[in-house]
């Protein structure tokens, strides 16, 4: 088979690697002691991120964007700064104000990374009461798993299942639990609709 064929890594390869990630690692820890905001930016931004070098840099420069951008990194998702930064932008949402595409960027790093705890996912969820940003990133990234639904209606149960219908499947959606959220879909201002697009992964 094809993938068979395909080389795997010399023992040499991969020391040659590691001994590539730690002198970058070295490089990023030395930038972060100069301790100039962009010097905490390149880390910030830098793909060989650590969740240890993501605390120093936290230390330096604690700040919303930081915070997103860092929790953008899978493995500081995964290590012990991910459920800091975390906790950090939910407490800090409401500084965003009427920031939409701020709003918009800082609810899809969270979802993302996925350590947000329920009630943290239905206490942000909820501000979308007042301002309709906060259920844009809910309905782009995680539609199928929206905090707080309503009970399905009454005839959810009579929808036809129709294997590859994808007329039927939308009819079933919308009668769904799912299909009824706690509040009317969100109607995001000409800035929020000028948001990037998220990845589903990291």
């Amino acid at each position: 088979m094809h993938w068979a064929r395909r080389r795997l890594p010399s023992a040499p390869d991969a020391l040659d690697a590691t001994v590539a990630g730690r002198t970058l690692a070295q490089h990023l820890a030395q930038l972060l002691l100069i301790a100039e905001e962009e010097a905490v930016v390149a880390v910030v931004h830098s793909p060989a991120l650590t969740d240890e070098l993501a605390r120093y840099a936290w230390w330096c420069m604690p700040t919303i964007e930081n915070a997103r951008l860092m929790l953008m990194r899978e493995v500081v998702c995964k290590g012990s700064m991910g459920r800091t930064l975390a906790e950090f932008l939910v407490e800090h949402l409401a500084f965003l104000h009427e920031d939409d595409v701020g709003i918009l960027d800082t609810v899809a790093a969270m979802l993302v990374s996925g350590v947000l705890t329920d009630a943290e996912r239905l206490s942000i969820w909820k501000r979308g009461s007042s301002r309709n940003s906060y259920h844009v990133a809910f309905l782009e990234l995680q539609p199928d798993n929206l905090p707080n639904p309503r009970a399905a209606r009454a005839d959810h149960g009579s929808v036809p299942q129709l294997a590859g219908n994808p007329y039927g499947l939308m009819l079933e959606k919308a009668l769904s639990g799912q299909g009824k959220p706690s509040s009317p879909p969100p109607r995001p201002s000409s800035n929020a609709r000028k948001s990037r697009k998220w990845s589903t992964t990291l």
